[in-house]
């Protein structure tokens, strides 16, 4: 799992170019080598309001829409707003993530 800290200070342009970074590493052989398969998950928690987090999601959905397959790869990618007290179980355990295209059930970081 990669956990980015998003402060809202990157623009667009960049954002969508980090994603499709992300992307070519997924794709890439040495990923393939190193992770055995295994899924990946990209993790995006900001310190700014829900707005923002809507904001990466749609930046993310543009950038994995040229990708030969958006909706596994938007299944990979999760986002959440950190609260100004962060309450460890709700933040890893309950149901305050979101991929890219999925608005009805967020799943949460680690499971139950």
């Amino acid at each position: 799992m990669y956990v980015e800290v998003d402060r809202g200070t990157e623009d667009q342009r960049f954002f969508r170019k980090r994603i499709r970074s992300y992307v070519a590493f997924i794709k890439s052989k040495a990923y393939q080598e190193v992770a055995n398969l295994t899924p990946i998950t990209i993790a995006y928690a900001t310190t700014k309001e829900y707005k923002r987090v809507e904001q990466m999601r749609d930046w993310t959905r543009k950038a994995l829409a040229s990708s030969s397959e958006p909706k596994r790869l938007s299944d990979l990618f999760l986002f959440t707003a950190l609260p100004q007290t962060i309450e460890t179980r709700k933040l890893f355990l309950e149901p305050v993530r979101y991929t890219p295209s999925d608005d009805e059930n967020p799943p949460s970081l680690l499971g139950e």
